[in-house]
């Protein structure tokens, strides 16, 4: 290719240059109106309407507020908040800015300079890496429309000319600032870290707009591909990607050398503070109102344009209350301080049961599939387990993700663990679907798991996940497993103690934690 292109500068008069010449030039006049050609056809193909691009399909959590305007908790299937453009810490915009698109405010949704670096030294002088020309407007058209990267080239191709046609619509549809927090909200940064503002309080603790420099670094390093810039399991492989992040602020102009010199050396501090459906106040009246909400929102008045009904959990609603937080606060408190009596009566009805194993003859004794259920559930809630979670099926979730992405695939393993009791108890999903517990089409697509080629590497990883996380849980730890009978609220522990070590009329009303 270097030969050609010196023999083509060379300014010969050789009868061969000119016939190569004027082929070059058809070439490339053939392929601009092939292109042009193409990107009119596109135009007029399945993309999204304009009502589609004004409302992007996005799964947001709905947030419950208390009289003062204080968040009680949220409701959700994804917890995903949006934040506004000014709501995020500058170093964010900054740091994305430098790293994913540099002229990103000079351009309208393609980077014609980045794509003719990309197409001179990537496909004329064959350069192994001479960096992307995705801008941020494109990433969010895949995030939005596109989905996954397709791994058949011809389809990549067409793939990548709807996201520049998505991204040139975007940018006319909203500001530069808003296509920013757009993207940063609906990216997942995996472990129940749905959007920017989730993503700094899990990993964090802290909301977006107060991160500091490096942290800021460690979330836009993500971008790139949560799963393997993983802070829960690779954190040296993500302690180099914000490096890399740092030094493209530092070429960007927005950090000095002598700023990069100090955070690089500063550890990642992840203070991992997983989020589940009990954060927050007033509990149990926030799952009484869900279902005073779903009876307002079925009623006809109350139904979208479309005449479905909005979605507490999907559908990002405000949910305004009379309650007052602090009042509830101390209403909780000194609930706390008279549990201590009835503690004394709960021992006594439970000295000498296991919770798990317990028989009695009453009616309303729980099931001892059900009591399995919970002990699953709340294990798979702890940072432990989901630490070992990450080790174990990362690898085979990623390749899970790709080949089935219509499947939901939880952080709590839900659809893992049904799909290897149905391959144990083949019917087990038709059941669930006789019982109305499990819907056909999710039935459907779990069933095709099973039958993948990739199912007996995820059979094989998720026995050991099992083994290792029974041995792990029952390996002495110390812990503090809270009761209520000091009659302060406090409770007491027990140390260095596992699931079969703890005494069972304490773990019948405590939790071990993570």
């Amino acid at each position: 290719m270097r030969q050609l292109i010196d023999y083509l500068f060379s300014g010969t008069d050789d009868p061969q240059y000119v016939s190569i010449i004027k082929w070059l030039w058809r070439i490339v006049f053939g392929g601009f109106a092939a292109a042009l050609l193409l990107f009119f056809g596109l135009s007029f193909s399945n993309l999204p309407s304009v009502q589609q691009l004004e409302n992007p399909k996005s799964e947001l959590a709905s947030e419950v507020f208390a009289a003062s305007g204080e968040v009680l908790g949220r409701y959700y299937t994804e917890n995903r908040v949006p934040v506004q453009f000014d709501e995020l810490s500058p170093y964010l915009v900054q740091a994305l800015i430098a790293t994913e698109d540099v002229r990103y405010y000079q351009h309208s949704g393609i980077d014609f300079k980045a794509l003719g670096r990309v197409l001179f030294k990537t496909v004329l002088l064959q350069k192994e890496s001479s960096g992307g020309a995705s801008t941020i407007t494109q990433q969010l058209a895949k995030l939005l429309f596109t989905g996954k990267r397709a791994s058949n080239k011809f389809v990549r191709v067409l793939q990548k000319l709807k996201e520049w046609i998505i991204a040139v619509r975007l940018e006319r549809k909203y500001t530069k600032d808003e296509i920013l927090s757009l993207y940063l909200n609906k990216y997942d940064f995996i472990n129940g870290a749905q959007g920017i503002k989730l993503a700094s309080e899990i990993y964090f603790n802290k909301s977006q707009d107060s991160l500091q420099i490096q942290e800021a670094a460690t979330l836009i390093g993500m971008l790139k591909n949560s799963s393997l810039y993983n802070p829960l399991r690779r954190p040296e492989l993500v302690l180099k990607r914000r490096e890399v992040v740092l030094k493209q602020m530092v070429k960007a102009g927005a950090l000095s050398s002598a700023e990069y010199d100090d955070l690089r050396q500063k550890p990642l501090g992840i203070r991992f503070s997983p989020r589940t459906f009990l954060d927050g106040n007033a509990t149990y009246f926030r799952s009484e109102l869900a279902k005073d909400i779903k009876d307002i929102l079925s009623r006809e008045e109350n139904l979208k344009s479309d005449g479905t009904m909005y979605d507490i959990y999907r559908d990002g609603l405000r949910i305004y209350t009379s309650i007052d937080a602090e009042m509830q606060r101390i209403a909780e408190s000194v609930m706390l301080e008279h549990m201590a009596k009835t503690q004394e009566i709960f021992f006594k009805e439970w000295k000498g049961l296991d919770p798990w194993k317990y028989r009695t003859r009453s009616d309303h004794e729980v099931p001892l599939t059900t009591r399995e259920q919970e002990l699953q559930r709340v294990i798979r809630e702890t940072e432990r387990y989901q630490v070992l979670r990450e080790r174990y099926l990362g690898p085979v979730l990623s390749v899970l993700q790709n080949e089935f992405p219509d499947v939901a695939w939880s952080t709590n393993d839900r659809e893992i663990q049904l799909t290897m009791r149905e391959n144990a108890r083949p019917g087990y999903l038709d059941s669930l679907e006789k019982a109305r517990i499990l819907t056909s089409r999710t039935a459907s697509r779990l069933r095709r798991v099973e039958r993948s080629s990739v199912f007996p590497q995820l059979k094989t990883t998720w026995e050991r996940l099992q083994e290792e996380t029974m041995r792990e849980f029952r390996t002495p730890v110390s812990m503090r497993v809270f009761a209520y009978n000091e009659g302060n609220g406090k409770g007491h522990g027990y140390v260095a103690a596992g699931l079969d070590q703890i005494p069972p009329d304490v773990f019948a009303n405590g939790y071990a934690g993570g």
